[in-house]
């Protein structure tokens, strides 16, 4: 759910994927957005031997089509190293599934340890544990869905008056 650059991240979830695999065979990465980082990406796929299974390019998405895909994954991840806020991360909270981030920008600020998970952004080894314990854990939907819920209009509305008061 992002544009394909760099500094995404999605190049180090690819690399982490087989050590998940490893861990928990069923895990597939379904990767959508686009960018023109897509070709390098299914490259390095390619190359680690997760192209064919585990990896799936799903390209843009409708919003129909994306409500379904953040309805059924089990974790929502982009650990990239520069998201100003983590608007991404809300979505995915939106529909109940908790995240997994880097520890950079504005990510930490809405990820807590109820909703999702932060790794070190370039941490390979760090990522796949970060994915793994995600997978395994089992989490509290509300708790996510209520995170979400904080930072919709009426309750910033009500933090910003409470402030300015």
């Amino acid at each position: 759910l992002t544009y394909a650059v760099r500094y995404k991240g999605v190049e180090d979830l690819i690399a982490a994927l087989p050590a998940v695999r490893a861990a928990i065979p069923a895990a597939t990465l379904r990767i959508f957005g686009r960018g023109n980082d897509l070709p390098r990406l299914q490259s390095i796929a390619k190359r680690h031997g997760v192209l064919v299974e585990g990896t799936e390019f799903l390209g843009f998405l409708d919003d129909a089509r994306l409500a379904e895909e953040l309805r059924t994954c089990r974790l929502f991840a982009l650990p990239s190293k520069k998201e100003g806020f983590g608007l991404v991360f809300l979505e995915a909270m939106a529909h109940g599934r908790p995240c997994l981030g880097a520890r950079a920008g504005g990510i930490p600020e809405v990820i807590t340890p109820e909703t999702g998970v932060l790794a070190d952004y370039g941490d390979i080894p760090g990522l796949a544990a970060a994915c793994i314990g995600a997978l395994r854990r089992d989490w509290d939907e509300s708790a996510i869905l209520a995170r979400a819920e904080s930072f919709s209009y009426s309750p910033f509305k009500a933090r910003l008056a409470s402030l300015l008061a």
